[in-house]
């Protein structure tokens, strides 16, 4: 290819290759270098690599940033041929306010974008704020709310055809309806992700792992869980992605390994921004040494 516009278009969605073959430093170390000379379509789906990447990575402010820039490239160069319309660029943002812990403003943003989607018609903004929303009320402890936007999102992404958001949507379906206690539903929409998932796809590996743990755990066979949780953590460490990794970890610590997770999880907090992966690790290290004072502080 002789055009270096079209040659960098082209490297922009080779970072979708190495995202959904579940290696997000690779890619984002791809999509960084690109980033500092892309221009037009090829910047604008550049920066939805690098800030997906970043936000999983835990570099949330700098997700921040470059998703920004991407929304602005977005309206400039909306003609070009991108796969996803700007609604991809706040669920991002949700994406990151909800790991730095600030639960207030990944709803806000979410609940803003929900109602332009209704707004504009919009399909791909109501999945995509259906979803971040599911994922903030799971944050809150409200899982039967968290359950019905996950159920919406996984709808709209089945009959648009979106199959890696579906992907997305059934993952936090499973985990709401576990958490909320309806077994035999998690475990249809369990059935579900199975039957649709792809050999190559390996994005979020770690998460379908995550929510088979809780689906073993909620089924009483926590030894399945404990085995589920260290692949979920295990996958996650492997790709890079260091919140995935403090989610399944911290969980791995809530039914009895806290111990066994401590170090590494503290490890994640020094790397990672944010004060909700700072909060996993405190609790986890008042789990594992018996500090009731402090146990109850972070709780």
């Amino acid at each position: 290819i002789r055009d270096p516009d079209l040659r960098d278009e082209v490297a922009a969605y080779r970072l979708s290759l190495l995202d959904t073959g579940g290696l997000t430093r690779t890619a984002l170390e791809d999509a960084l270098r690109l980033a500092e000379r892309a221009s037009g379509p090829a910047e604008v789906w550049t920066c939805v690599m690098a800030a997906w990447a970043l936000v999983r990575v835990g570099r949330l402010a700098q997700a921040i940033e470059i998703s920004a820039r991407g929304e602005t490239a977005y309206q400039t160069f909306a003609d070009g041929p991108v796969p996803w319309g700007p609604a991809v660029y706040t669920y991002i943002r949700s994406c990151a306010f909800l790991a730095e812990g600030n639960l207030d403003q990944a709803e806000v943003v979410a609940s803003r974008e929900y109602e332009r989607g209704l707004e504009t018609s919009s399909a791909e903004a109501e999945f995509l704020s259906g979803l971040n929303l599911s994922m903030v009320f799971l944050a809150r402890g409200r899982p039967e709310t968290a359950a019905r936007w996950a159920r919406e999102s996984a709808m709209l992404s089945r009959r648009t055809g979106r199959l890696i958001q579906l992907r997305a949507a059934l993952i936090t379906l499973v985990e709401a309806l576990t958490l909320s206690g309806a077994v035999e539903e998690a475990q249809e929409a369990l059935a579900e992700l199975d039957h649709r998932t792809l050999p190559v796809i390996h994005m979020m590996d770690s998460e379908l792992y995550r929510v088979r743990a809780w689906l073993a755990s909620a089924q009483g066979d926590v030894e399945l869980a404990r085995t589920q949780f260290e692949r979920a953590a295990r996958a996650a460490m492997e790709s890079g992605d260091l919140i995935w990794e403090a989610v399944a970890l911290h969980d791995r610590a809530r039914i009895g390994a806290s111990r066994e997770v401590t170090r590494r999880l503290d490890a994640i907090a020094n790397e990672a921004e944010g004060r909700l992966v700072r909060l996993r690790a405190d609790h986890v290290r008042a789990l594992a040494t018996g500090d009731a004072p402090s146990l109850s502080a972070v709780s």
